[in-house]
């Protein structure tokens, strides 16, 4: 049987030494003239309706090397480049996972329910601590040996 080791990507990907990259926190954080946004819907053709961190709502096409690899859908976390000539329309350049959304939020970068649901609530004094999920707290429970009782506590009862 023939190996078919040369040409452009042949068969790169289905050797069992492929991984995929996984970027470090430095890679994921925004620059000058770029913005995190959440993806509000899908027009096709790689066009997006986002809000952008700047409380905005923008047009957001996806560009050459990212129309290619990168899946986005409605939900997920992007960042974007603001063009400067054109305020109401933004070019796509990733799109995290949620293992990236996540990395984001715990270094503080974005806020848990912009990643969420789009929306910036800033009321809170700590939207970070809400990123912890369900799983984990029972968890946490289980460890600790904190079970919460479904009826509840009657001050009457005291």
């Amino acid at each position: 049987m023939v190996k078919n080791r040369g040409g452009k990507k042949t068969k790169g990907k289905s050797r069992k030494t492929f991984r995929m990259k996984e970027l470090g926190i430095q890679d994921l954080k925004k620059i000058d003239n770029q913005e995190y946004a959440h993806v509000l819907s899908v027009f096709g053709d790689g066009r997006y309706d986002l809000i952008c961190y700047d409380k905005k709502k923008r047009l957001g096409i996806l560009r050459g090397r990212v129309k290619r690899t990168a899946r986005i859908n409605k939900g997920d976390l992007v960042l974007v480049s603001i063009r400067e000539f054109q305020d109401n329309k933004c070019d796509i350049l990733a799109g995290y996972s949620q293992t990236e959304a996540d990395k984001l939020i715990k270094e503080k970068e974005v806020f848990y329910s912009f990643v969420k649901s789009g929306e910036l609530i800033q009321n809170l004094k700590d939207d970070f601590a809400e990123s912890v999920s369900d799983d984990e707290e029972e968890v946490n429970n289980h460890i600790t040996g904190n079970t919460v009782n479904q009826t509840g506590l009657n001050i009457d009862d005291i």
